[in-house]
């Protein structure tokens, strides 16, 4: 049973990491590695719908792209753990 359940975490988190990698493809000729895609990117793979008003979109990306993209936060602190 813990095989199957490190094998699901494993294919899970490959499965995320190769989205968010095709995800980034189309900012790639813009420069991924700037804030302002990073932004984009989070923006697109944010797990849920994302109350922006009165906020700056550019820094809900950003975050949005640290917790889901770099950091995998949800990975522990979500239900069901993924």
């Amino acid at each position: 049973m813990k095989r199957a359940a490190l094998f699901i975490t494993i294919a899970s988190v490959l499965v995320f990491v190769a989205g968010v990698r095709i995800a980034g493809q189309n900012d790639r000729g813009q420069g991924a590695d700037n804030e302002e895609a990073k932004g984009r990117i989070g923006l697109r793979i944010a797990p849920v719908q994302l109350n922006m008003q009165g906020l700056n979109p550019a820094l809900v990306g950003l975050g949005s792209y640290i917790v889901n993209a770099q950091g995998d936060c949800s990975g522990c602190h979500s239900t069901p753990q993924y």
